[in-house]
């Protein structure tokens, strides 16, 4: 073959389209729709959808002999060792080529280089696993899991603290308690109380419980760069470490960096440990100041810093809807 012959596949209609950047899926068109394109690549012509009436005939003789070649020989093929095989065959050429009747084609293995290329093949895909590992744990490393589906939208939310009298009542009285052992050291206990309904309520604090309860309570690092806003993030960590934001707090918010700061110095009064209230009445007459009677849990759990966490700056992306 002079030079070396190509083959495409097209849709009949290709012909007959306007659009030159047409994206028809062949696998998806009947095979009656769809036509062979044969073609060379020539050193100086560059490459061509047409073959020459010598190039279409040495095609010819090659297909077929390959074709028999595969044919007689299938079964040697399909063992696991690939076997030497040399075959030629006398091809007859059509009566239209004005040539010798018959053309004579030898077709041969090449096992020495079909093992060079499987050792190729088998270590690119040794390196694509090895690669495909490291993403993985790359990406497992690198997401932020972080959700906001377990504290409704329109809880109240406040972070504060509780003496320590109320919480033994609290110890004692709530359907759910969650203890860490923390011993009395200051004034009360620093906690984060979330008001909701009592429905809503119940379904928090048994999300909790399926996830094995609460770990730990963090504030940590978020902006929002549209805007060019910080944000404290409020983020609860359940002991099958999900994540989940529980506030936004605007950074430069001097009322939230107040209650921060006193935060952080009750937690380290008490060797890093805090407490998450879960309360109902939202919708009565204690909405925004909830009573004992409306508390329904108390979990205690460790104040976590933005370092443990290691999430580092978070930022809001956008939400695009179609």
């Amino acid at each position: 073959m002079p030079f070396p012959a190509f083959l495409t596949f097209g849709h009949v209609e290709d012909e007959h389209e306007e659009d030159p950047f047409n994206t028809t899926d062949l696998a998806d068109l009947p095979i009656s729709e769809i036509i062979p394109s044969f073609g060379a690549v020539h050193p100086f012509e560059g490459m061509r959808l047409f073959l020459y009436e010598e190039e279409a005939i040495a095609l010819y003789v090659a297909l077929e002999a390959l074709l028999r070649f595969l044919r007689s020989s299938y079964r040697q093929l399909t063992r696991k060792r690939f076997p030497a095989i040399s075959k030629t065959f006398r091809i007859p050429l059509p009566l239209e080529t004005e040539l010798k009747p018959v053309a004579s084609a030898k077709v041969a293995t090449l096992p020495e280089l079909s093992s060079e290329l499987l050792e190729l093949i088998e270590l690119e895909e040794e390196e694509e696993d090895d690669d495909d590992t490291y993403d993985e744990l790359e990406e497992a490393e690198l997401a932020v899991p972080l959700r906001d589906d377990l504290v409704p939208k329109d809880a109240f939310l406040s972070l504060g603290m509780i003496p320590w009298e109320s919480v033994e009542k609290l110890r004692s009285g709530v359907n759910c308690y969650q203890s860490m052992n923390v011993k009395k050291a200051g004034e009360g206990m620093p906690v984060i109380l979330i008001q909701t309904t009592r429905p809503k309520a119940k379904a928090l604090i048994e999300q909790i419980q399926t996830e094995g309860g609460l770990r730990g309570i963090c504030f940590n690092p978020g902006e929002d760069p549209s805007e060019g806003q910080g944000y404290d993030l409020g983020i609860l960590q359940t002991q099958n470490s999900s994540l989940y934001l529980f506030g936004e707090f605007p950074e430069a918010d001097p009322t939230h960096i107040a209650a921060r700061r006193k935060w952080e110095q009750r937690c380290k009064k008490l060797k890093g440990y805090c407490g998450l209230i879960v309360a109902r009445g939202l919708t009565g007459a204690s909405a925004g100041n909830p009573q004992p009677r409306d508390m329904m849990a108390l979990f205690e759990a460790k104040a976590l810093s933005a370092k443990e966490l290691g999430l580092g700056m978070l930022q809001l992306m956008p939400e695009i809807n179609f």
